[in-house]
């Protein structure tokens, strides 16, 4: 049986793999990079090592195989990491241990769980238990950008049975809400010399810089204090005016303040231009009222629209938004009507992902939830819907997220 010294000296090790996507040394036996090839070489040694049966799909992704049968279910993980960044208190791949906790970039999403997954299956092959069907732990290495490295795998074996995804919480992800990202370009004609906000278009922009001339930036500063708005001014030839908000994840537009969206308004109402009026109509509402939806959508709940980055520079300006939505919504539906609702701008769909709802009846369903309630009785909350993205996206039905957190822990 695996030990808490040896499930913690391994895990460490993944942890510091910077196993982010490189694109300066990808090939083809490296798609995404070389330090995630690293990564999956790790764990293919180690499952070697311990006696246990490895396919590898081209740098894609690998699956550890226990049992036999042409049936299987599976648990299917990513290595892949968002790019650390900078303000880190611990180095982010040291994987330090300070006090009881372990820190590290990934140790959340998603090595941690990933490794609970082949730990347990270790653990079980040790006492000798037997299945059924086929059991595999699936690793991928690039559901943080495309997710084609679990279309590569699906591709080559198929759908299993049933297949989970510690990637959300406990006591089960019911659904997924729709993604859809659309690209908005349009030349425009402002008194905004250049313009930058956002980080990512499934991030709540945080900030937004505004080039303004000299004779413009009171009109400006006096409209932002009208509002209460928070700003920095950086004074030069070019006086550069940040609007400053709160990032949050786009599925959760009510937990970050949209610094975009204030930057709209500022062009809008207080320099009086229409295309800033047209977007602001369309997409100012956080929920879509500007789309014509309607507040909730039974059993998914509510859609979510973020105007999350916006760029202007000589008289031409692009947006990305991110459009979170429920069932009967759908992606051909909400790009439509976003483009009749912006005439004057260029709308393309540039990524999809559709709804993913199970029914609680589903048997392999229904046996996590009993095996969840089993484990802590007290527990009596229901199933979830998510508006996050998880590999349950490609699975067509056949996959649920499910743990590692429990929705009402928090932590310190």
């Amino acid at each position: 049986m695996w030990k808490q010294e040896q499930f913690v000296q391994e895990l460490r090790g993944l942890l510091s793999i910077p196993t982010e996507y490189d694109p300066t040394t990808v090939s083809d036996s490296e798609p995404y990079g070389h330090a995630i090839a690293l990564g999956l070489d790790y764990i293919r040694v180690i499952a070697l090592r311990d006696g246990f049966t490895v396919r590898e799909f081209g740098g894609h992704a690998i699956a550890i195989l226990y049992g036999e049968g042409e049936r299987r279910v599976e648990a299917v993980s990513h290595l892949d990491v968002v790019p650390a960044g900078v303000g880190w208190t611990v180095p982010p791949y040291e994987a330090r241990v300070v006090g009881n906790r372990l820190y590290a970039r990934g140790a959340q999403d998603m090595k941690t769980a990933l490794w609970l997954t082949y730990a347990a299956l270790r653990n079980l092959r040790d006492e000798g238990v037997s299945y059924q069907r086929q059991i595999r732990i699936v690793i991928c290495a690039d559901e943080e950008r495309t997710m084609r490295d679990i279309v590569r795998y699906l591709d080559s074996e198929g759908l299993p049975d049933f297949a989970f995804t510690p990637d959300g919480g406990f006591p089960l992800c019911i659904g997924e809400k729709g993604d859809l990202v659309l690209y908005l370009d349009a030349p425009v004609t402002s008194r905004i010399r250049r313009m930058e906000g956002g980080r990512a278009a499934n991030v709540v922009c945080d900030e937004c810089a505004l080039t303004l001339s000299p004779a413009d930036v009171l009109t400006a500063i006096a409209f932002l204090q009208s509002k209460g708005w928070v700003y920095t001014l950086e004074s030069g030839e070019e006086p550069v005016i940040r609007i400053h908000g709160k990032a949050a994840h786009a599925s959760t537009p009510y937990r970050g303040d949209n610094a975009a969206l204030k930057a709209l308004a500022l062009a809008s109402e207080a320099f009086h231009e229409d295309w800033a009026r047209e977007l602001l109509a369309a997409l100012g509402d956080p929920y879509g009222a500007g789309l014509d939806l309607a507040g909730d959508y039974p059993p998914m709940g509510y859609a979510s629209v973020g105007l999350n980055i916006l760029t202007l520079e000589a008289g031409r300006f692009h947006g990305e938004t991110d459009i979170r939505f429920p069932a009967p919504l759908t992606a051909e539906g909400l790009t439509e009507e976003t483009r009749r609702r912006l005439p004057t701008f260029a709308v393309r769909n540039v990524y999809a992902e559709p709804v993913v709802l199970h029914s609680p009846e589903n048997p392999f369903v229904r046996t996590l939830l009993n095996n969840y309630r089993a484990h802590y009785p007290a527990d009596d909350s229901p199933p979830y819907v998510s508006g996050g993205v998880t590999y349950a996206k490609v699975y067509a039905g056949h996959c649920a997220a499910y743990g590692p957190a429990r929705l009402g822990d928090t932590t310190p």
